[in-house]
């Protein structure tokens, strides 16, 4: 009997990262399959030894690619995300409009 697992994995960059974090974890006796998905920061696995998933977790954060845990509530966590954008966004065109108008002005005069 096999147990599956998805797990969210942090610090995951490029595509170095994803091997690297499959080289650490598909060594270990128990795992029939471990995959990483970099787009998604998640990580399928599937043990045929349910205590090796303390190794796996283990191995993970050794190798720098530390488990999270997914968010409770996923609507509330893509709101905060959309209300961290705005406000970057906002601070973005406030840094940016003195230097916008700047410009813009000199094409004015003759």
């Amino acid at each position: 009997m096999s147990n599956q697992y998805l797990l969210h994995i942090d610090n995951l960059t490029c595509g170095g990262c994803v091997g690297r974090a499959e080289r650490a974890v598909q060594p270990i006796p128990g795992v029939a399959e471990f995959t990483v998905n970099l787009a998604t920061h998640q990580a399928e696995l599937v043990l045929d030894a349910p205590h090796a998933y303390a190794d796996v977790m283990g191995r993970l954060a050794a190798a720098g690619y530390p488990p999270v845990d997914p968010p409770e509530d996923p609507v509330a966590e893509d709101q905060r995300l959309h209300q961290q954008l705005g406000r970057r966004w906002k601070q973005a065109a406030l840094i940016s409009a003195p230097l916008v108008l700047i410009e813009m002005t000199r094409h004015l005069a003759p």
